[in-house]
């Protein structure tokens, strides 16, 4: 079970965002991964990049390890990316996570969010770059977009613990 087989994936008017009333919740304390979806447990092994305050790379940590409660209460930050894409009459493509997902699961969000990975090529910042490559990354593996049909845009906010990128 995958990003791309289980999100359901649909364009809502703000009426029927009004309606849809998801019970959210977030398992970020995990210890115990046994009983788990394989997938979301191999995707948690991926390695962020942490950043200190003024977003300057300090290293790298799994992406359970950057979630945990503990970590977070810690001070430690890693980086993260959301993509907003709307379609020629204005409307935000949105996206129900999956059940199996381990944060968060059946929850409404946006197009699409995830985390530049500690790669080379997700690593490069000129441009913010190696962030527009993890958004392409994902945005083929969750919706199926082909990297070449995702056009890069503008930064429209960038500094410390502030990335969101229009593609």
């Amino acid at each position: 079970v995958g990003c791309s087989n289980d999100a359901r994936s649909s364009l809502l008017t703000e009426k029927e965002k009004k309606k849809t009333t998801p019970v959210c919740r977030t398992l970020v304390s995990i210890m115990d991964l046994s009983n788990l979806d394989a997938t979301q447990v191999k995707l948690l092994k991926e390695e962020c990049i942490l950043v200190d305050e003024n977003d300057r790379v300090i290293g790298s940590e799994s992406k359970k390890n950057c979630h945990l409660n503990s970590n977070i209460r810690a001070g430690m930050l890693h980086r993260a990316f959301s993509v907003f894409l709307f379609n020629t009459k204005g409307e935000l493509l949105l996206q129900q996570r999956a059940t199996a997902k381990i944060t968060f699961p059946e929850c409404f969000t946006n197009t699409c969010c995830s985390h530049p990975l500690y790669h080379p090529s997700e690593l490069e910042e000129e441009g913010n770059v190696g962030v527009r490559r993890a958004a392409q990354r994902k945005l083929n593996h969750e919706l199926g977009i082909p990297n070449d049909q995702v056009a890069y845009g503008r930064t429209i906010c960038s500094g410390p613990h502030c990335i969101i990128v229009c593609l």
